[in-house]
C-alpha cells in the first residue's frame, strides 16, 4: 500500500444521504469494521451521521498514513467535535502547526521530566491526606475547587518541565476559611 485510493475508487459504501451508516455502525462497532474488514479489505468507506470517512486498518495502513502520507492527513477533521471541549489543541492540530507545538511540549514529557514528577505529585497527596478530616467535613466541589484554584500548573522558563507551585500557607488559609462557617473547632 504505497498510495491512497480517490474515495471514488476505494471500496465501501456511503449507505444513505445524511444517516450513511450510522444505525449499523452504533449497533455494534466493533462487528462493523470486522465485517468490511472481510467484505473489502483492510481499506473501505462509509460515512456516519453525515460525514464521510474512510477506514485504513493494519500494519501497512499505518505507516502508509502515519508517515508515507501524513501530509495528506488530518487530524483536525477526524477529531473536531472534540474542538468546542478541548479547544486547539495538539491533538486537533495538523501540519506545521502540531509539530512546532509538539517541540515545544517535548521537554516536558521526557523522561528526565516525568521522573521529577513523581516526588512532586507524592508531596501534593501527602499535603491533601495530611489534612484528611478537615476535607471530609466539607464538600467535595468545595475541596477540589480549591486545591485546583491554589496548585497553578506553571511551565518554567526554559521548557524543560511542567511543576506545580506550591503555596501551602495560601491552601491553609483559604481552608480555614471554609471551615469556620462549618462551625467546625478544627484547625488545618
Amino acid at each position: 500500500m504505497r498510495q491512497l485510493k480517490s474515495a471514488k475508487e476505494m471500496p465501501g459504501s456511503y449507505g444513505w444521504p445524511i444517516l450513511g451508516e450510522t444505525l449499523e455502525i452504533f449497533r455494534d462497532v466493533e462487528l462493523y469494521i470486522w465485517r468490511r474488514f472481510q467484505q473489502h479489505g483492510s481499506v473501505f468507506k462509509t460515512s456516519v451521521m453525515g460525514h464521510k470517512r474512510a477506514y485504513l486498518i493494519g500494519p501497512d495502513a499505518n505507516r502508509l498514513v502515519l508517515v508515507e502520507q501524513a501530509e495528506h492527513m488530518s487530524s483536525r477533521m477526524g477529531w473536531y467535535f472534540l474542538e468546542p471541549t478541548f479547544g486547539n489543541n495538539i491533538l486537533l492540530q495538523d501540519g506545521e502547526e502540531h509539530r512546532l507545538t509538539r517541540r515545544l511540549m517535548y521537554p516536558a514529557f521526557h523522561g528526565k521530566a516525568i521522573a521529577t514528577y513523581f516526588d512532586t505529585i507524592q508531596n501534593i497527596v501527602q499535603d491533601f491526606l495530611c489534612l484528611g478530616m478537615e476535607f471530609a467535613q466539607m464538600e467535595m466541589k468545595i475541596v477540589l475547587s480549591t486545591l485546583l484554584r491554589h496548585y497553578d500548573w506553571t511551565v518554567k522558563p526554559d521548557y524543560s518541565a511542567i511543576a506545580p507551585v506550591r503555596q501551602p500557607s495560601k491552601v491553609k488559609d483559604t481552608l480555614q476559611a471554609y471551615i469556620k462557617p462549618l462551625g467546625s473547632n478544627l484547625n488545618i
